[in-house]
């Protein structure tokens, strides 16, 4: 599982495996997690990988790492530039000259299909509610 802290990823860069991480609890059981060591991670403003700590519930053996809070799961960019480069897209209808066409349009498709989705449930009300009923779907 991954938790967003709220640390600067230039902070844990600068320190290494020194910084220190706040101890979280598990959130499965709520109890103390016990220290895994370090995990290798990549982000894109920077060259080298930098240290997370990782944590595991010997309760219930989930494992547990932090990142920082400016970066989404599974993305190596910040999301604040994520969503510039989609607003210059759409503005100059060209990529930005700093970022890849297959990133971007990576997300582009992510953005165009949460926008179908929500599109999907104010348009079509009756539609959505027949097809969670048929599926036996829940909307909470």
């Amino acid at each position: 599982m991954i938790l967003s802290c709220k640390v600067k990823l230039s902070e844990i860069q600068a320190e290494g495996k020194k910084f220190n991480w706040i101890r979280p609890k598990c959130p499965r059981c709520s109890l103390n997690v016990r220290s895994q060591g370090y995990i290798r991670r990549f982000f894109k403003s920077i060259v080298e990988a930098v240290f997370i700590k990782k944590w595991k519930c010997h309760h219930c053996k989930l494992v547990i790492t932090c990142r920082p809070e400016e970066f989404w799961r599974r993305y190596q960019e910040p999301s604040d530039q994520i969503f510039e480069i989609l607003k210059y897209r759409i503005k100059n209808l060209s990529w930005p000259p700093w970022t890849t066409r297959q990133r971007g349009g990576h997300w582009m498709n992510k953005l165009i299909k949460k926008a179908k989705i929500n599109l999907m449930l104010k348009e079509c009300m009756l539609e959505t509610i027949h097809l969670f009923q048929q599926k036996k779907l829940t909307i909470f």
